[in-house]
């Protein structure tokens, strides 16, 4: 999301939001590892 002030804070019922510079590092992990290889934990 570009709405990084809102980071934090309920705004949906399930979707994970992650800063831009967030998603650009998990793009790239799962890039490079396949998404078959790749797998995320979410933690509160």
């Amino acid at each position: 999301t570009f709405d990084t002030w809102a980071l934090g804070r309920r705004a949906s019922h399930g979707c994970v939001r992650l800063s831009p510079e967030h998603a650009e590092e998990l793009y790239d992990v799962v890039y490079e590892l396949g998404k078959d290889d790749a797998y995320v934990v979410i933690q509160e």
